[in-house]
């Protein structure tokens, strides 16, 4: 079973796709690989020329598709918007969305920023995870923000959220390593470590960046498997982590869905 906890619907690839058209891209691919559920990320805009769904319209879209589930996004402007929050609280106490994502990098601010305060309250009140963009950024996003040791502040104060660091943080992959074994309540996924699709050069060089992860926390427990399609590919994310030298298949398995199973309240 292969569980994709990070995807997109919206037009993060600036292509002349409509939102139908992905939806039944995400849906072939997940299907060719043998993917059976998949977590669909609401994304921010960060350009003047991005407009993306809602968290309202994109579940709508996903809604006919039982192994499609949402991840809503609180952009900054609307942390402390009551009227906002609770559509969130809404959506969630109706287990319409399962998490929370967030984008430091892209918005300028800190994860462990006060403004975010009752956006946490609501993921620890219904036990649903928040994701949170860490690593490279693209364009006018600053890396300052989207450093993984920021998580590390969050996670003590906060030890029963549920953290998951995007992208293992890369290139930090060290500093993720650190603060996931350090807080029990932090995790980290495995997307968009690779653009498009993955050369062997660059495969060989991400599993000695995995396996230094894997070093510090000593099994799978810790990993998350994500593609961040239609950004990479899913079947070259898959082979990445398939392949891996060091893991033995009860290790893959928890990545691959039993840690999204778990922490997502996926059935």
């Amino acid at each position: 079973m292969i569980i994709d906890s990070h995807t997109h619907l919206d037009n993060v690839i600036n292509d002349k796709s409509s939102n139908e058209e992905r939806l039944k891209s995400l849906l072939v691919n997940m299907k060719t690989n043998k993917v059976e559920h998949a977590l669909v990320l609401a994304d921010v805009e960060s350009l003047p020329h991005e407009k993306f769904m809602t968290n309202e319209e994109l579940a709508k879209l996903i809604w006919p598709y039982s192994n499609l589930h949402l991840i809503g996004k609180v952009p900054l402007k609307s942390a402390k918007n009551s009227k906002y929050l609770k559509k969130i609280r809404d959506l969630i106490k109706e287990k319409i969305m399962l998490g929370i994502k967030l984008y430091p990098g892209y918005e300028n601010f800190y994860p462990q920023d006060k403004i975010y305060n009752k956006v946490y309250d609501i993921c620890e009140e219904f036990d649903v995870p928040v994701m949170i963009h860490s690593g490279d950024v693209m364009d006018k996003g600053f890396l300052k923000y989207a450093r993984p040791l920021n998580v590390d502040e969050l996670a003590n104060n906060r030890p029963e959220l549920k953290i998951i660091i995007c992208h293992m943080g890369n290139p930090w992959v060290l500093d993720t390593a650190a603060v996931t074994s350090k807080n029990k309540n932090v995790y980290a996924d495995t997307s968009g470590l690779f653009y498009k699709n993955l050369t062997p050069k660059i495969k060989k060089f991400l599993e000695n960046k995995i396996e230094e992860f894997i070093q510090w926390n000593e099994h799978g427990e810790k990993l998350i498997f994500g593609s961040d399609w239609p950004i990479t590919s899913i079947k070259d994310s898959i082979s990445l982590i398939r392949d891996l030298p060091h893991f033995s298949e009860k290790e893959k398995e928890m990545i691959f869905h039993k840690n999204a199973k778990r922490l997502f309240k996926i059935k």
